[in-house]
């Protein structure tokens, strides 16, 4: 089923922002919470730490946010399975909450999905420029250069585009929720305050994808790494060495444009620059074919999740 097909409907929504606006700490929630919500809350917790840590390169963070997401999606499934949230939900389909966390789970989808056919293309084009440069054994090649300008045009395409979806996730976490809670039944009131709470943590994790993938190299100076490539030519460091020291992204163009540019006068200089570039495009091909997977793992439970939400509702 296509997603402009299931337009009526999602699951969840709750904001890492701390705004009186949009959250629900007025709430009074049960003092005994069922088992699954439980067990959904401590996941939402590992989330909120896993942000937090400081020991993760920004890539490592965010795939196993996206994992913890999918753990996240299997744990709502398995709530709302229970007969006794199916019971409490039911009849409560003119709600103002329940189109609220409708129209949240299919911005998740259609934000996932955009998300990961980026990436797929993002992949696409590390491949082309792997091949070219396998290719390469002198420098100078006119080929290298297209390829090479290729790539970085496709980039910054493709990071405008991320860009402008990172603004729209922004503007949904904004979101005002409406009507009180207040005169659900406790059971209920967990549920939905779940629901709501793992809408704003999908937000936030998918925020923090989008800005790693749309991370621009400006950040850092030429000049540092007109510094790498001379010592590099001197055998003072290897490329390897200076990996661990920079985002994942920070580097790549720097090595493209030192492959292109003057600091590549010679011809042993640019075949290293370019088993350099070699290196980071294996880095970046593996990171985004692991968060390849793990959306397409995250889009199959956000979905599950959508379509128990909805037949509880369609029961009568």
């Amino acid at each position: 089923m296509s997603l402009s097909a299931m337009k009526k409907a999602t699951i969840a929504g709750f904001s890492p922002k701390r705004n009186t606006r949009h959250h629900v700490r007025s709430i009074s929630l049960p003092k005994r919470l069922h088992p699954s919500t439980v067990k959904i809350e401590q996941v939402l917790n590992k989330l909120k730490s896993l942000k937090a840590s400081t020991t993760l390169l920004p890539a490592e963070k965010v795939l196993s946010s996206i994992h913890g997401l999918e753990e996240l999606y299997v744990n709502i499934e398995e709530l709302l399975n229970l007969r006794l949230t199916q019971q409490a939900i039911s009849g409560h389909e003119h709600d103002k909450w329940v189109n609220e966390l409708l129209d949240d789970s299919i911005s998740h989808l259609d934000t996932c999905s955009r998300i990961r056919d980026v990436i797929f293309l993002m992949k696409g084009d590390v491949g082309k420029l792997q091949s070219v440069l396998r290719r390469t054994r002198v420098g100078g090649d006119l080929g290298i250069e297209k390829s090479v300008n290729a790539y970085v045009s496709s980039t910054k395409k493709v990071k405008k585009d991320l860009t402008k979806c990172l603004a729209e996730l922004k503007q949904s976490e904004n979101k005002n929720w409406g009507d009180s809670l207040l005169e659900l039944d406790n059971h209920l009131l967990a549920v939905v305050r779940v629901l709501r709470e793992s809408g704003f943590v999908t937000i936030s994790v998918l925020k923090s994808l989008l800005i790693w993938l749309s991370m621009p190299a400006s950040n850092q100076r030429p000049s540092k790494w007109i510094l790498v490539a001379k010592l590099v030519q001197k055998g003072v460091v290897a490329c390897e060495d200076t990996q661990d020291n920079v985002k994942e992204f920070e580097g790549l163009d720097f090595v493209l444009a030192n492959i292109l540019g003057s600091q590549c006068s010679s011809k042993d200089l640019k075949l290293e620059m370019i088993n350099c570039a070699q290196k980071r495009l294996e880095t970046l091909e593996a990171r985004f074919q692991g968060l390849e997977d793990g959306l397409e793992g995250l889009l199959r439970h956000l979905m599950c999740a959508r379509v128990f939400f909805l037949n509880i509702l369609s029961l009568k």
